[in-house]
Order: C-alpha cells, then structure tokens, then sequence
C-alpha cells in the first residue's frame, strides 16, 4: 500500500510540473527561443540586484522573451532585498 502511494505521488508530481528559466545575465533572442523549443514554459528575470541596485538588463531581457514568443503571462521578474541600505524621505 505505502508502495503504490509513494508511486502515485511521483506520477502526480511529474504531471503538475512545468520547466522554466531563471536569468540573472541578459539573454538574445535566439537563446530564448531555444529554450522555448525545449520546453521552458516561463521566464523570470532579475530585477533588482543584491547590492541594492535596479537591474537595467531585465526591460531588454522581457523584451526578447516577448520576441521569442513568451506571452506577458509567461514572464516574470524576482528582486534580491537589500538589507544592508535604508530608504531616505
């Protein structure tokens, strides 16, 4: 019985899963569209880095996923707090 609960949960597991990408560098055109072709259904780009600086590459990076065929939907963004600066009025 354990065998056959343990069996169907990894089934579950890979039919709910999907492949993305997390970029931290900016990515052309033609890479993006060769992950699209394999299968990475999502794209989330660095936003914000460590240090506590905005990312300039991340508006051409959701670009070229637009332009390689990612729907809005399918494109994100994830930003590192910074803990170390504080925020002036």
């Amino acid at each position: 019985m354990i065998k056959q609960t343990f069996l169907s949960a990894l089934l579950m597991i890979g039919v709910f899963t999907t492949l993305g990408v997390d970029l931290s560098t900016l990515p052309s055109v033609d890479s993006l569209k060769c992950l699209r072709s394999s299968g990475h259904t999502f794209l989330i780009g660095r936003a914000w880095r460590s240090y506590g600086a905005f990312d300039p590459n991340i508006v051409q990076t959701l670009a070229n996923g637009i332009t390689a065929g990612y729907s809005e939907s399918e494109l994100g963004v994830y930003m590192f707090p910074c803990y170390s600066t504080t925020k002036t009025p």
